[in-house]
């Protein structure tokens, strides 16, 4: 599977050939007994006393190549248990790596129950399956190589009546395997819907009740749940179907190397001990495709799981990620455009230049782009066409400036107040943090609820108190060079907006200050207005 290729390096295939090499001595020391029965069984036959020593040496034998063969899949065992530890967890790490530089456009397009489905379920299968199935495929492989040359070793004509019907078992679970792929994707994605229902459902539970929905979502739930469990109901049949032709060929098979090895025997092909051994080992043959059917189900499960992750993988990275972080005093935005992908653009060729120290004000109806644009200064979001560039004492640098934003829709962790306000600058100490919590009007809700985690999202707090602590998370990056408030009096009471807007306006930040606002009252505290209009900007110089 090429979507293997990216998990294993030099130690990794270090430890799959060494795997690869136990797996044919255990598998070769375990079907060689099989030539000491057949001696063993002859050497009885011919009912000498002298033989006894020879018996009991081909005795002691075969017991030290049962042994070992033991030995060697116990080690194979724990080998395969190591790797697969190792394997999985490197493939975790990298996957969340990935998404913490994937494109911010590009991770929006996608579900995020669909990426959290894939960070836990899948990367859990893939944790748990993959190396298994492939050491046992590999074991499968060479058993049934080995244990040919055996059988072609005592007799070719026996070993060509078995082999069509392996051939036959194989052919049929492969032509069962075809369906349970398409089945089994088809549950993945159901699981996935399912699994998004459940999800809005606690979340948007609120406007359920409200609005009398219950019935309606429960009735999109169990109809969900249905088209799942036909989907299991229909995986079970063909497990079952595929248990029954594989179980009533393989009784088929034993059928026939008994009655054509008696045949054998009769006509002086094979001896006794040939048939004794034959018998005894009549799985060899048979026994790896069989065991290749549940491999087969748990690779197209892993296949499944593997492709869902590398869709992740192959999401666009955004550049900025690796970029150093930069003093700024200045941004230059050049004939830049933007948009979401498709011909309407949302900027068009618009030029902003814009200086420290400054309090800049981006004004504009809802939805005319004054957010987006603030992502582009921000180095969020590239532009589609045009440049960005940065400057610090006249001179270009290359890099990303250090910023403070106060996202419009940004999310809080369930952890404590404080440890909120500390993400954007871990090493804050106390008395700027108490300072930081009287210009947002955090002490009353501190009070509350000290040291406790606030809830997903926050949702132990109010609309108001989430934004207060949003701001005081942003205000905690005192190194920032740019300042972005995005909507700064939005979800605050008109007496807690003015006091903090008028304690942030007090800091005297002397930075590059960037206001996204719809409140026309607080024009006056602005050095510059921009108005986002038509696909442009225009600036209003008398506020200069």
């Amino acid at each position: 599977m090429k979507q293997l290729n990216n998990y294993f390096n030099k130690k990794t295939v270090s430890i799959v050939a060494l795997l690869i090499i136990i797996i044919m001595i255990g598998n070769l020391f375990s079907i060689w007994p099989i030539r000491f029965i057949e001696s063993i069984v002859d050497l009885a036959q011919q009912g000498n006393v002298n033989n006894i020593n020879l018996i009991l040496i081909y005795g002691f034998i075969y017991l030290l190549f049962q042994l070992v063969g033991t030995f060697s899949k116990a080690l194979c065992s724990y080998l395969s248990a190591y790797l697969q530890t190792d394997i999985s967890i490197r493939i975790q790490n990298k996957l969340y790596s990935k998404l913490l530089k994937v494109s911010l456009i590009a991770l929006h397009g996608e579900n995020s129950v669909e990426i959290t489905n894939s960070l836990i379920e899948d990367s859990e299968y893939v944790s748990n399956n993959l190396v298994s199935p492939i050491t046992k495929l590999i074991s499968s492989i060479v058993h049934f190589v080995i244990a040919l040359i055996f059988m072609l070793n005592i007799s070719p004509m026996l070993t060509l009546i078995i082999l069509p019907c392996g051939l036959v078992t194989s052919l049929t679970a492969r032509i069962i395997s075809n369906k349970s792929e398409k089945n089994i994707s088809e549950k993945r994605n159901k699981s996935s819907y399912l699994w998004k229902v459940f999800v809005e459902g606690i979340k948007g539970i609120i406007p359920i009740r409200l609005y009398r929905y219950q019935k309606n979502y429960n009735d999109i739930v169990i109809n969900a749940n249905n088209q799942i469990k036909k989907i299991i109901l229909t995986q079970r049949k063909l497990t079952d179907l595929s248990y029954f032709l594989v179980s009533t060929l393989f009784m088929f098979t034993i059928g026939i190397i008994m009655i054509f090895s008696a045949i054998f025997v009769v006509n002086g092909y094979i001896t006794i001990g040939s048939l004794t051994a034959v018998m005894m080992y009549n799985h060899m043959l048979v026994d790896p495709l069989i065991e290749i059917l549940d491999i087969q189900q748990n690779l197209i499960k892993l296949k499944v799981s593997l492709g869902r992750i590398n869709s992740l993988f192959s999401l666009p990275n955004d550049d900025n990620t690796d970029k150093n972080i930069v003093n700024v005093d200045k941004i230059i935005l050049s004939n830049l455009s933007y948009t979401y992908g498709g011909n309407d653009y949302i900027f068009d060729k618009i030029n902003i230049e814009i200086s420290s120290p400054c309090n800049l004000c981006i004004m504009g109806e809802s939805g005319s782009g004054k957010t987006t644009l603030a992502n582009i200064i921000a180095s969020l979001y590239t532009p589609s066409s045009g440049s960005v560039k940065y400057f610090n004492k006249g001179y270009e640098v290359d890099g990303i400036p250090n910023i403070g934003y106060l996202i419009q829709d940004g999310y809080l962790f369930d952890k404590s107040i404080i440890d909120n306000i500390k993400i954007a600058n871990p090493k804050l100490k106390t008395e700027d943090i108490e300072n930081i919590i009287k210009i947002c009007c955090l002490e009353d809700v501190i009070d509350i609820h000290k040291n406790i985690p606030i809830g997903e999202n926050g949702n132990h707090l109010s609309g108001g108190e989430k934004k207060r602590v949003r701001i005081a998370q942003m205000l905690a990056n005192d190194k920032a060079d740019v300042y972005i408030f995005d909507e700064l009096t939005s979800s605050l009471d008109e007496l807690t907006s003015n006091k903090i807007t008028n304690n942030i306006f007090n800091l005297n930040l002397n930075k590059i200050c960037i206001f996204i606002e719809h409140d026309k009252k607080m024009m006056k505290l602005f050095d510059k207005l921009m108005f986002v209009k038509d696909k442009n900007i225009i600036v209003n110089s008398n506020q200069v």
